[in-house]
């Protein structure tokens, strides 16, 4: 509660100052804080709303993710961008724009339904392979992380496995996310799937998330096929640590 007091001053001043700040440039040159923000950040909307633009931002993500580095980290840059083409193509659906030609692809909803189902590297897959676990400890993993998962929240699966700084799940922990972006990015880029214009909340089940974010049923079916992708993908790598971890405990028991 204490704590919670503590913000209250630099809360107070970073609003006085904000707020000080739009009178100012509303007053000398006729542009409102937040109109100023979109000016500087339009140039980098444009680098990274492109399928080079997604995948490499996907890949950067996840490369510090696996060595421990929050996504946050990134997504603290990307997040404003993702809302505002949110809010864009939320506008443009308003004004009579159908759903397969809105102006952005990269969204909110696109990063998180699409691409991080499951949680960060697309785990959802992983955290289903875990229940059917040889080892102990991945079965444990499993019965944990698995409901957590349908959240897309999967610190259980990322520390208890573990995913982070284990060599075995490099290479599906930033596959599979960034195969999914790029699936999804072609497919609403051609027209296959409706573009996303809704905001359903990044912790809402991917399928039903998929289907309020575009309200078009082909995009539930793309987010499933896109879920047994991602578990083709982990299958490989999960066998042998599962192999392995099971020899070990057979071992020690």
């Amino acid at each position: 509660l204490s704590s919670s007091f503590e913000a209250l001053v630099p809360i107070a001043i970073i609003t006085f100052a904000a707020a000080l700040l739009d009178v100012l440039l509303k007053a000398f040159f006729q542009v409102t804080l937040p109109e100023l923000v979109a000016m500087i950040i339009r140039p980098l909307i444009s680098v990274v709303d492109n399928l080079l633009g997604v995948t490499l931002a996907g890949l950067l993500q996840q490369v510090l993710w696996w060595f421990g580095i929050h996504d946050t980290a990134i997504g603290t840059v990307l997040e404003p961008i993702r809302v505002a083409n949110t809010a864009t193509n939320a506008a443009a659906y308003a004004a009579g724009t159908a759903a397969a030609n809105l102006p952005h692809i990269m969204t909110n909803p696109f990063w998180f339904v699409f691409g991080a189902i499951g949680g960060s590297g697309a785990t959802f897959g992983l955290a289903f392979l875990l229940l059917r676990a040889r080892s102990k400890q991945l079965r444990t993993v499993g019965k944990m992380g698995f409901i957590p998962a349908l959240f897309n929240i999967n610190e259980p699966l990322l520390f208890g496995i573990p995913i982070v700084l284990n060599p075995i799940f490099l290479v599906p922990f930033i596959g599979a996310q960034v195969i999914n972006f790029i699936i999804t990015y072609i497919c609403m880029s051609v027209g296959v799937v409706a573009k996303t214009f809704i905001e359903p909340g990044w912790n809402l089940f991917a399928p039903i998330g998929a289907l309020l974010s575009t309200l078009d049923v082909r995009a539930v079916v793309l987010v499933v096929v896109l879920i047994v992708l991602d578990t083709l993908i982990y299958l490989p790598f999960f066998l042998a640590y599962d192999r392995a971890l099971y020899k070990q405990e057979t071992a020690e028991a």
